[in-house]
């Protein structure tokens, strides 16, 4: 063997993810920095994206939102997709991004802060951790009844945060900025590496890609616990790890703090407590 292959496969041994087939189920136009970190850490990522993110075909109650955008007193912006759809529509409505200067801009993690502040637009808050419980506990003690809030989001939102903003007084607008629909991916291939037992982990980065993955793999093998008993499930934070429970999944570790890094962290500290090898 040439010694440069030689050199190449004992540093790929030394890796920590040596030998892990891990399974990326995030949209394919977010997933390329985890399938790099995974790779580069010695495992062997394999892509199934069960979602995709588009913009919804009627736009006009987001459009109407965005011409009055210097009328809100709050925008929301809750994930990095978002962020980018936002300020995409603004750019297509050619809206002057200097009328958001008077708005205060709460943001919902690392990622959606660095889109924010690409297009010079100043975050005025970013709550601790990257849960809606925790923004709501931080904007409740922000906001003053009567201001009006913009919640562009996804379709598939969770109605906690509006509900606490009426709650306390505020007028709330919310918008389907972005939806997210189901993507089969490649099931077949990865329902053959669950059957064999060679796919040894799962990273699920929301609600949606654990549901849509369920249902997809439920298509193809009805059961779902049995299909999963010899693979790990690492969530990316507690709302997506309720998810995969509620759907008797077990879950295997959770990512501390819920951002991509945290969750390659989950999937190393499992990797260290498996013996297991391709």
């Amino acid at each position: 063997m040439n010694d440069s292959i030689q050199k190449y496969l004992s540093q790929l041994e030394q890796k920590p993810l040596f030998g892990h087939r891990v399974l990326v189920t995030r949209a394919r136009s977010q997933s390329s920095e985890l399938v790099k970190r995974l790779a580069d850490l010695g495992g062997e990522p394999i892509e199934m994206p069960v979602i995709r993110t588009v913009m919804p075909s009627d736009l006009s109650q987001i459009d109407t939102a965005l011409q009055e955008i210097a009328h809100f007193d709050w925008i929301v912006l809750t994930s990095v997709n978002g962020a980018e759809f936002f300020f995409q529509r603004l750019g297509e409505l050619q809206l002057d991004i200097g009328e958001i200067e008077q708005v205060k801009i709460a943001a919902v993690g690392p990622k959606t802060v660095q889109v924010i502040e690409a297009k010079g637009v100043q975050v005025d808050l970013v709550p601790l951790s990257f849960r809606a419980e925790d923004l709501i506990e931080q904007l409740l003690r922000m906001v003053e009844p009567g201001q009006k809030v913009l919640l562009p989001r996804s379709n598939l939102a969770r109605e906690i945060l509006p509900i606490a903003l009426r709650q306390v007084g505020c007028i709330v607008v919310e918008v389907d900025l972005y939806e997210t629909q189901l993507d089969t991916g490649d099931a077949e291939r990865v329902a053959h590496y669950l059957e064999q037992g060679t796919l040894d982990m799962i990273t699920f980065t929301s609600s949606s890609t654990v549901q849509n993955f369920v249902k997809v793999m439920k298509s193809i093998h009805p059961d779902i616990q049995a299909l999963l008993s010899t693979t790990q499930l690492v969530c990316i934070g507690p709302v997506t790890a309720d998810a995969a429970i509620k759907r008797g999944l077990n879950v295997a570790a959770i990512a501390d703090p819920y951002t991509m890094e945290g969750l390659i962290q989950a999937v190393l500290r499992v990797a260290k407590q498996s013996s297991k090898k391709l």
